[in-house]
């Protein structure tokens, strides 16, 4: 009998198991928890942005934030992860943060880079030229596909993307961080 486990499971397994672990080891000051905050806060930010632009799979997104990256909900992602792990105080954490973030999320974008240009061709690979794979670019990328007009932030899209569970599950980590600093 074949097992087949999905990166998709394996992430979601690791991040559950993680965060218990993180919590019991965590030992965090003020000032980590702060500076933690400010990242933390940039990362929601960027999946807000992100979430409010994609129809996943049904289009492709090069407006936003993914005119920046091709990825900016893993990049927002990794920024929650890192801020959980700064305001932890322990330096290992951001580590396996970073290792975790290579070993899975790269992976997955590569993949899902295959799946799109397989969907969009051309259009696909003029985008994945010019725009990075997570780490964003400065200036915004400028499709010469663009005929329709261009898509706006919606919020409606936002909710559908169900993106506020990212920002209820990282509220929460802060907050039983917070208490374990009152203890």
């Amino acid at each position: 009998m074949i097992i087949h486990i999905s990166l998709d499971t394996v992430r979601l397994k690791f991040v559950w198991l993680f965060l218990p672990f993180l919590l019991y080891v965590a030992t965090p000051s003020s000032s980590s928890l702060v500076y933690a905050v400010g990242v933390g806060l940039v990362g929601l930010g960027v999946r807000f942005w992100a979430a409010g632009f994609i129809n996943k799979f049904s289009e492709l997104t090069t407006l936003g934030p993914y005119a920046h990256t091709r990825n900016p909900l893993y990049l927002g992602s990794l920024l929650i992860g890192l801020s959980f792990t700064i305001a932890a105080g322990q330096m290992l954490l951001v580590l396996v943060c970073l290792a975790f973030f290579c070993f899975v999320h790269i992976p997955k974008a590569l993949r899902e880079a295959i799946e799109l240009e397989n969907k969009f061709g051309d259009q696909y690979r003029d985008y994945a030229i010019s725009v990075p794979l997570v780490v964003p670019r400065l200036t915004a990328y400028r499709s010469p596909f663009l005929v329709s007009p261009p898509v706006r932030f919606s919020f409606r899209r936002y909710w559908v993307n169900r993106e506020w569970e990212a920002f209820l599950g990282t509220a929460l980590v802060f907050g039983l961080l917070f208490l374990k600093i009152l203890q």
